[in-house]
């Protein structure tokens, strides 16, 4: 009897009908389940997309992708439910994860300028080791957004408990776990459709130019799946690859210097180093880059980046290999790539007798310490290693002016053969408004509102790398060694996207303004000085070799070639040729023929296995 009335109980929710009212609309609870199932779903994807862009923005997304959307964690649940037996047991895993993935998102868009991705992931040592430096205090707003995105959870939780009413668990072997096989198939089904298949809705490669616009047009999920698929495919071919016309040019006149005087090469990144007024209407009670922009008888001018806002390790591998990120899949390079035998201005170096040193106050971040010597540097230093440490503004932010100390120090205990040294400053990395007023040198003459604390913190941290910069150059002008320096910013401050543009710039041209940062190229001994305008950021290393008289590389002559008719191109394809005109790498486009060539080396360079080492050799 017990038995019979427990399997009558355990049968109900799927058998008798909710009654509603006095009982005159009955609704079967299985539909009820379905409902509530439906709710929880809508709910969780609007905490995601909720912790990306504005409430209101929603409805701008793509109403197929919307569904696309709903369906991919409707996939995920149904997987889990079908192993736990239950849509509730399944539940109870999935949304305290959306919580706490879409809490962690926000946060991090909002305190680093991008969203939470796999290949963000795999940076995320280095996200809480500068975790420090970035302002955390959470203000009204922020705090607002996460009490929206709790209040949600909470509405799943309401599902979740309600949903016990109308399930019951069932069994992996049964005609339950049948039916959701098949709507496990279904869904896979309806995304690759969606997304994979000739006539899908969503173009393969999304995230190149700014992950705001795939996002508010395709939803999160699908921009996070292109991500995750970007890591296991670390680069693409460009189209039109056919290495049969690499071939090697015939040997030319070489103009490079003895070997005995081949002079010491000098690479710094400078961490966050941007010129706000490019981007900005800005005007300040003091100048703030004054050496860096007029230094006499150097090169100046802008290198392209290839992120806006951050990308430290995009940035430092663009310059040390003049590979382009474009072809490439993920966010920071050094940790998913194989650099073992990958050419670059290091392995260059070695070749002509050169030793060579890395330094950066952090030693694990993105990898370096893997990195580095897999590049091929002799020595890599890190902070445990340095001697001068003085700290600047906020806590780990490592001085200009200790580093260069530092960089001195190791220069006058190097041998007597030339050298090549690459520094990786951290001075003006965020956050910013940590400073005491009184420490405020440089100062906005308009008002930014929130941002005019941490704008004057981020101006004075200019001019104090601007003076260190000085006592640098003033330093090597008096060594007694010929030496050739080259430093460049990495990205902008993440708060520039937070300023109102300058009137007047086309979309394109603030993508490209707020990528475009400092450079100079200088040495202590005679070079062709000027203004170079904006170029990118893989031309640098040519640049700086080119002017100090060394033999080029196919490859480093290929970019300069491209230099002359496409200067700007980014890592996203998009391209600024030497008339002001805009385009995109496509073929049957304007200048394909030379970009192609310059994207079909660096593949090449990629596919060790296929590559003409010829190519990357220096010319002598």
């Amino acid at each position: 009897m017990r038995k019979t009335r427990e399997k009558r109980l355990s049968a109900a929710p799927d058998s008798q009908p909710l009654c509603l009212g006095s009982g005159r609309v009955k609704i079967p609870a299985a539909a009820v389940r379905a409902g509530i199932i439906c709710g929880i779903l809508c709910l969780q994807w609007i905490q995601l997309e909720f912790s990306c862009i504005p409430l209101d923005e929603l409805t701008k997304i793509m109403p197929a992708m919307i569904l696309v959307n709903l369906v991919m964690l409707l996939l995920l649940t149904l997987v889990l439910a079908t192993l736990l037996g239950s849509w509730q047991r399944a539940f109870w895993i999935t949304s305290p994860v959306v919580l706490v993935w879409s809490a962690i998102n926000y946060l991090t868009i909002r305190w680093h300028g991008s969203p939470l991705t796999f290949s963000a992931l795999r940076s995320a040592w280095t996200a809480l080791q500068v975790l420090d430096g970035y302002s955390t205090s959470l203000t009204g707003k922020m705090l607002a957004k996460l009490a929206v995105i709790l209040a949600l959870f909470c509405g799943c939780v309401a599902g979740i408990v309600l949903l016990r009413r109308f399930e019951r668990p069932s069994p992996l072997r049964s005609k339950t776990t049948v039916r959701r096989l098949a709507g496990i198939g279904g869904a896979c089904l309806l995304v690759w459709g969606a997304l994979f298949s000739p006539m899908a809705l969503k173009p393969a490669r999304t995230l190149l130019w700014t992950w705001k616009v795939p996002f508010r047009i395709y939803g999160y999920l699908p921009c996070l799946l292109e991500d995750w698929l970007n890591t296991l495919q670390t680069f693409h071919a460009p189209e039109g690859y056919d290495p049969a016309q690499l071939t090697v040019p015939e040997p030319a006149a070489s103009t490079a210097v003895e070997d005995d005087v081949h002079p010491d090469i000098i690479l710094i990144l400078n961490e966050t180093l941007y010129d706000p007024a490019l981007y900005t209407e800005l005007s300040t009670d003091l100048p703030y880059l004054e050496t860096i922009q007029n230094l006499p008888d150097a090169i100046h001018g802008y290198a392209v980046v290839p992120n806006f806002g951050g990308g430290t390790n995009n940035s430092e591998y663009e310059l040390l290999t003049s590979n382009s990120m474009y072809l490439l899949s993920g966010e920071a390079p050094f940790v998913y790539l194989p650099l073992d035998h990958a050419n670059s201005v290091v392995r260059y170096a070695k070749k002509l007798g050169y030793q060579t040193a890395a330094m950066h106050i952090l030693s694990s971040s993105y990898s370096r310490e893997i990195a580095y010597p897999a590049l091929g540097f002799d020595a890599a230093l890190f902070g445990e290693e340095f001697h001068y440490e003085e700290e600047y503004a906020a806590p780990y932010t490592s001085s200009d002016r200790a580093n260069y100390c530092e960089l001195r120090a190791r220069y006058e205990a190097a041998g007597e053969g030339p050298r090549l040294f690459y520094l990786l400053t951290y001075q003006n990395h965020g956050g910013y408004g940590g400073m005491k007023p009184e420490d405020l040198l440089v100062h906005v003459q308009q008002d930014f509102g929130d941002l005019t604390d941490g704008f004057n913190d981020y101006l004075t941290r200019l001019l104090r790398s601007d003076e260190a910069f000085a006592e640098l150059i003033a330093y090597f002008e008096g060594c007694g060694r010929p030496v050739i320096l080259c430093m460049v910013g990495d990205h902008a401050p993440a708060f520039l996207s937070s300023l109102p543009a300058r009137p007047g710039m086309s979309g394109e041209e603030r993508e490209i303004v707020g990528r475009s940062v400092p450079f100079v190229i200088w040495a202590n001994f005679p070079i062709e000085g000027g203004d170079a305008g904006t170029v990118s950021l893989v031309d640098l290393v040519p640049m700086t070799l080119q002017a100090a008289g060394l033999p080029l590389t196919d490859y480093y002559q290929t970019i300069l070639d491209l230099q002359q008719q496409v200067p700007v191109r980014t890592s996203y394809g998009a391209w600024q040729d030497a008339n002001g005109r805009f385009g995109s790498f496509a073929p049957g486009t304007d200048h394909e023929e030379p970009l192609l060539r310059y994207y079909s080396m660096e593949y090449n360079n990629l596919r060790e296995a296929e590559r003409v080492q010829a190519l990357f050799e220096p010319r002598t």
